[in-house]
């Protein structure tokens, strides 16, 4: 909770944290039709619906366990994500009204040490109705073959 109020500077500035903007790309590449139904998983302050709303996307649920983040989130975010929940990805937790709901699918960088374990991936496919997408980003030095 402590670094939400900086998080994006942080992300953005001094990382150059690139991963929203991919998404965001991705939606595009594949041509999303702009009415889809969203849930971003590890949504933090909403950067993946700040990027996503600047190409029409604009329906999105998030989930972060951080209430700090989600606070920033619904200040400076909120007419994109029209819900948030506190909850932890992963936990065998998924509430079942969030199951089969979703046209998509995202995390950016959630699946990095210390945020959402890879039990998380199963809840995100369990949101989706048939035929959505799952978009998200990994860093190589996390990502296990087979594992």
């Amino acid at each position: 909770d402590e670094i939400s109020e900086h998080y994006d500077v942080i992300l953005r500035d001094c990382v150059g944290f690139a991963d929203p903007v991919q998404i965001a790309q991705a939606f595009v590449r594949h041509n999303l039709p702009k009415d889809v139904k969203i849930i971003d998983f590890a949504c933090g302050t909403g950067m993946v619906g700040d990027y996503c709303s600047k190409q029409g996307y604009t329906d999105f649920v998030g989930i972060d366990g951080s209430q700090g983040m989600l606070t920033k989130l619904k200040a400076e975010r909120g007419d994109i994500y029209k819900e948030t929940r506190q909850m932890f990805a992963g936990q065998g937790k998924l509430p079942e009204d969030l199951k089969g709901k979703f046209d998509v699918a995202t995390e950016s960088a959630g699946f990095y040490t210390g945020h959402m374990p890879p039990q998380a991936a199963e809840e995100m496919l369990e949101c989706l109705k048939p035929g959505g997408y799952l978009i998200g980003t990994c860093r190589a030095r996390f990502y296990v073959p087979n594992g």
